[in-house]
């Protein structure tokens, strides 16, 4: 069962380093979401960024 924790670990570590706001907007828009709004790569910016119903996923 360690392995299975230690896996865990590794895994939640890389997946609290991705900025999902910033790959959602740079997917769908082509824009850099850090030179937009505040600045910031949050999610807040994102929804601020975006248009329409993905704005509703981001908050």
């Amino acid at each position: 069962m360690q392995w299975m924790e230690a896996s865990m670990l590794v895994l939640n570590y890389l997946l609290g380093g991705f900025f999902a706001g910033y790959w959602i907007v740079r997917l769908k828009d082509g824009r850099d979401l850090r030179t937009l709004g505040s600045g910031n790569a949050g999610a807040r910016n994102a929804g601020r960024s975006l248009i329409g119903a993905v704005r509703f996923y981001m908050v």
